[in-house]
């Protein structure tokens, strides 16, 4: 049975670099094929310049065993260990895909990968595609959003302070604030949700981010801080 395996993962990545060699080496990102036990077989032009711009192996890591190299750093790296489990449900048949965000970084660049694992063969566990994609330009735009809305919330709690403290321009008066109810309270956290939301819409336009990119990520850090702000109220309510 072993053997039968072995032979049809072997025909299957002898499918691949036949029949898919021209788009391999097209496609932008880093693409090894590995066979059902993680030896690496082929890798495409991109996974060879990468190997070769960052000191690696003149072959490429060809012949070498993808899922040993996880697990040699997987104990002190979440990452390798993650993508070991990942990469192993893959070749074992037990996930269709896995995929990971990795920070990849040298001494002079911060770079952010983008880790896609699919199986060579979906009826048969022969082996899998490794791809890794660039994805820092992306990764840096949410990073640069996210420390945007950090400052912007900011602002807004000393908004609110000061509106509570009776200090602020056009805030109630300190009495009325001691008062003040669930309803105000969430009536002013809309305000500031769609103020936020606003001003982190101009600050991705402003700083060209990709279309699509920047609605669905600021719709994941509203959706966030909105769940922050409700906990913390429920647990002011009950605690």
């Amino acid at each position: 049975m072993r053997n039968s395996a072995s032979g049809a993962g072997e025909r299957a990545i002898q499918a691949v670099e036949g029949r898919y060699r021209d788009r391999l080496h097209a496609v932008p990102a880093h693409i090894a094929v590995i066979d059902r036990e993680g030896w690496i077989k082929l890798g495409n032009s991109k996974w060879q310049a990468f190997a070769k711009e960052n000191g690696g192996q003149a072959d490429a890591y060809v012949g070498r065993n993808y899922l040993d190299v996880c697990r040699v750093s997987a104990p002190s790296d979440s990452y390798a260990r993650t993508a070991l489990e990942g990469i192993s449900a893959v070749l074992d048949g037990s996930s269709p895909l896995f995929t990971l965000e990795y920070p990849c970084h040298s001494p002079s660049v911060q770079r952010w990968f983008r880790m896609e694992v699919d199986p060579l063969d979906f009826k048969r566990a022969v082996g899998g595609i490794v791809a890794h994609l660039d994805i820092t330009e992306s990764k840096m735009n949410e990073l640069a959003l996210r420390d945007a809305v950090e400052s912007i919330q900011s602002d807004l709690t000393a908004t609110r302070d000061e509106q509570r403290k009776g200090l602020g321009v056009g805030s109630v008066a300190p009495d009325v604030n001691h008062q003040r109810t669930d309803e105000n309270i969430l009536e002013d956290l809309i305000i500031d949700a769609h103020f936020l939301a606003t001003r982190m819409i101009l600050f991705a336009r402003r700083s060209g981010f990709p279309e699509g990119i920047d609605t669905e990520f600021i719709a994941s850090l509203l959706n966030e801080w909105a769940w922050n702000i409700g906990s913390d109220l429920f647990k002011r309510k009950n605690g």
